[in-house]
């Protein structure tokens, strides 16, 4: 007998900070278990209390916001419950998001719910008016094309020369349309260096020690609620880079040369890249090619790791809703892919 898959549904003032929660857990449940079906429904703040009372009445409970209960008519609750819902019998729960971002959601939902109540309707991010091109994957990937491309226009203005034609014609991002990963401090501003406006992408810095809990709660949070297609990680030559490298054959070598802390925790998350790439770096390359090579198998290595440390970024990559690019800043300011 074939069994009617689950569907929740999720509903409250599209401004509401619990109802912006209540959708990000509706989101994480629906890319961990694709078999669950969460209708989520963000209403204007002036039709919320004539919606939930009668929703309530009809639902024999009391009214809550955000309002949660499955298509059977089983009333969950507001976002207490719904949270426990998640957590008991799912295992899922927020974790690494910065409570600061809660109000800028629902913000965001709010425009959104204003938007879609004028009939005002927007062309997908990365797809160009008219197109019928694919939707995840390849809008990402068009996506960090023009990343790429912003790149170049940056390095030509840099130099005091003048963009190509094919330049100027490149199509502004939608907004926002990627994540942008910073392992290292950067030269410039991560939309600077990429050439596009600053609320084309989010930017997540991470700490010297490489990724932590945070910063990968801040990525998913940026994939799923934001909705963007790409996610980047980012690296660049630091002045420090060249410590790190030292340091790594230092330890090769058994010698004793030790750092201060902050350098030494960095020290530790790269010491793995770093060593497999000294093994190997041909003699004849300079010392600033060996640190690039190092700098490029660090973000490799951060970029298996960042799907190891989150089920939800892998999955929407398996999915192909998700496109991942891992560059690298030189010290020219050139990104290049890894």
């Amino acid at each position: 007998m074939e069994v009617t898959p689950l569907e929740y549904n999720v509903a409250g003032p599209a401004d509401d900070e619990d109802f912006a929660q209540a959708e990000y857990l509706a989101e994480m449940l629906m890319v961990a278990l694709p078999s669950v079906k969460c209708t989520l429904m963000p209403i204007l703040p002036d039709d919320w209390p004539a919606f939930v009372s009668e929703k309530a009445a009809f639902l024999g409970c009391k009214s809550r916001a955000p309002l949660t209960w499955t298509s059977n008519g089983r009333a969950i609750g507001g976002f207490p419950e719904w949270a426990a819902e998640c957590e008991k019998k799912y295992g899922l729960r927020i974790k690494g998001v910065d409570f600061s971002t809660w109000p800028k959601v629902a913000v965001e939902n709010l425009a959104a719910a204003q938007k879609k109540a004028s009939g005002a309707v927007d062309p997908p991010i990365g797809v160009p008016t008219g197109s019928a091109g694919e939707l995840g994957a390849t809008r990402g990937e068009l996506v960090a094309e023009e990343l790429i491309t912003g790149n170049a226009r940056y390095l030509v203005s840099r130099s005091g020369g003048s963009e190509s034609t094919s330049m100027r014609a490149i199509r502004p991002l939608a907004e926002p349309a990627a994540v942008v990963l910073c392992l290292t401090a950067l030269p410039a501003a991560a939309h600077v260096l990429l050439g596009c406006g600053e609320a084309n992408i989010v930017v997540v810095p991470c700490t010297r020690a490489g990724l932590e809990e945070l910063a990968v709660g801040n990525a998913e949070h940026a994939c799923i609620m934001r909705k963007c297609k790409a996610l980047v990680l980012l690296a660049g030559a630091t002045a420090e880079l060249s410590t790190y490298v030292q340091a790594a054959r230092d330890a090769r070598d058994a010698r004793d040369a030790p750092l201060a802390a902050p350098q030494a925790a960095a020290l530790e998350k790269m010491l793995p890249a770093l060593s497999r790439t000294l093994q190997v770096a041909p003699p004849r390359c300079t010392a600033g090619e060996v640190a690039e090579m190092c700098l490029e198998e660090y973000v490799r290595d951060t970029g298996d790791e960042l799907l190891l440390l989150s089920p939800v970024l892998a999955e929407l990559s398996r999915r192909k809703e998700l496109h991942i690019e891992r560059l690298v800043v030189g010290l020219g300011g050139a990104v290049s892919i890894v």
